[in-house]
């Protein structure tokens, strides 16, 4: 099978964002304690006020402002115990007599008449006797209704992946269940005689590139689907794609897609389905491609690790996210750091790998170099930058780096 025509990445995605550029993915409804991490199908807004009482956020003693207004450590104002209120006293029903006070834990409700409360430290008790010994102003100590979210309110957008603080806000509201996108699923398939799982490494490679996939997707907020490996077999990959568009959104291929003899992965979607692009600018992994097989999208990814890992993140990652209901910008953080050193410009796309580090308040990113093939300069990296043809990066140039995932933030060091 030979490479068709190098394409540009732009016009290689192009060619792929037109099957999904209309899609709508499909939604789910979910218990709102279960909704950390997935992306948001609806906008949410306030069905209440938060608090919908006037409650206290501290621990002190609820009266009249004016009733304090002579209050110091000489000449303490002298107000009456009145009761004890908590939080589980809502909804009040007692309300306040001349100079009385009453004592409120923090979050309780006010019983009527009280407009401020007194700091518990600023008051000496004598049984019922209670000695002011600092002014206090109207408001002071009080949450108002309405003071932290105000019913109707914007929590959270469509679109927006929820984090747990949003996750605490919506469930503080009191919504019970969040319409979400349903996490599209992907199957992955490793192609190739000299493949072999985790459990027989003695005797093959072991299909690492496919456990990397499978992790990375599940970073995403993808739902990964292993659909084992392939022999280099026209028939045998034909059948395993057919299953994986059956039970999957999109499929992506490990290996199979080059040029020699047994690269027969282009040839398995064709006798399937049809190729979109097979070959692209880009280095590494200029064997790349897409095809599609029953209305579904499958991504030829090269088999090397630095190859493979460009592919999946430059191609499929977009059209996943687009699955998703969101976009890769959204799904994956984008910084920006300083090269360590120049990156001398290349007649095609150059797929950086970078590490990234902290070093007297500057966020630098250090250029990984080694072979498409080697594993380990790739688990150095923290992101990478796709950087066009023809262009140079100097050393201390600020550029784009798109982080590997979410996680990646705990590796600058």
């Amino acid at each position: 099978m030979t490479v068709e025509k190098l394409r540009s990445p732009q016009a290689a995605l192009a060619s792929v964002a037109l099957r999904t550029r209309a899609f709508s993915p499909p939604t789910e409804n979910v218990p709102a304690e279960n909704a950390t991490g997935r992306i948001l199908a609806e906008d949410i807004r306030s069905s209440i006020d938060v608090p919908w009482f006037a409650r206290s956020w501290l621990d002190g003693y609820a009266t009249k402002a004016k009733w304090t207004e002579s209050a110091s450590a000489a000449r303490p104002a002298v107000l009456s115990l009145a009761g004890r209120i908590y939080p589980e006293d809502y909804p009040m029903k007692c309300g306040l007599g001349t100079r009385d006070a009453f004592f409120v834990s923090c979050g309780a409700p006010l019983p009527s008449g009280a407009n401020c409360i007194i700091r518990a430290e600023d008051v000496r008790v004598n049984g019922r006797r209670l000695d002011v010994l600092r002014r206090a102003k109207k408001g002071d100590g009080l949450s108002q209704v309405g003071e932290d979210v105000r019913k109707g309110s914007l929590l959270a957008k469509k679109h927006q992946i929820v984090r747990p603080q949003d996750l605490g806000l919506i469930i503080a509201v009191g919504k019970p269940r969040v319409a979400v996108f349903r996490k599209p699923k992907l199957g992955i398939l490793a192609v190739g005689n000299e493949i072999v799982d985790l459990d027989h490494f003695t005797n093959g490679i072991i299909n690492s590139d496919a456990y990397l996939i499978y992790s990375a997707a599940e970073q995403l907020g993808v739902q990964p689907i292993s659909l084992g490996i392939a022999k280099d077999d026209v028939d045998e990959i034909a059948h395993k794609l057919s299953e994986g568009v059956r039970l999957s959104d999109a499929v992506v291929t490990i290996g199979g897609c080059s040029v020699g003899p047994a690269d027969l992965v282009p040839n398995a979607i064709s006798k399937l389905g049809k190729i979109l692009f097979h070959g692209v600018r880009i280095r590494p992994g200029h064997v790349a491609g897409a095809g599609v097989v029953d209305g579904k999208t499958v991504f030829m990814l090269p088999g090397h690790i630095s190859s493979c890992t460009m592919a999946f993140y430059i191609f499929a990652v977009p059209t996943l996210a687009r699955l998703a209901g969101t976009t890769q910008s959204r799904m994956l953080p984008r910084i920006k750091a300083e090269s360590t050193t120049d990156v001398e410009r290349a007649p095609i796309h150059t797929f950086l790998r970078l590490r990234l580090r902290k070093s007297s308040g500057r966020l630098l990113a250090e250029p990984i170099h080694g072979g498409s093939n080697i594993i380990s300069s790739l688990s150095r990296a923290n992101g990478f930058a796709l950087i066009p043809p023809h262009v140079a990066v100097r050393k201390g140039e600020e550029i784009n780096v798109t982080l590997f995932s979410r996680l990646e933030h705990a590796r600058f060091s």
